[in-house]
């Protein structure tokens, strides 16, 4: 109830606490998501070892 004072009398601050929860909640984010890219490809070529061999 508290952040939600701050948001509806100070537009500037809520807009910093949104900036700044995004700068520590995108880098884990896109470290995962890239992870979970090589894991995609990996098993796509062992699919496809199953599939012909």
């Amino acid at each position: 109830s508290e952040n939600m004072h701050i948001v509806a009398n100070e537009p500037s601050l809520a807009l910093y606490r949104l900036q700044e929860h995004v700068r520590k909640a995108l880098p884990p984010m896109v470290e995962r998501r890239i992870e979970v890219t090589k894991l995609q490809h990996e098993l796509q070529g062992r699919c496809y070892d199953v599939e012909y061999a």
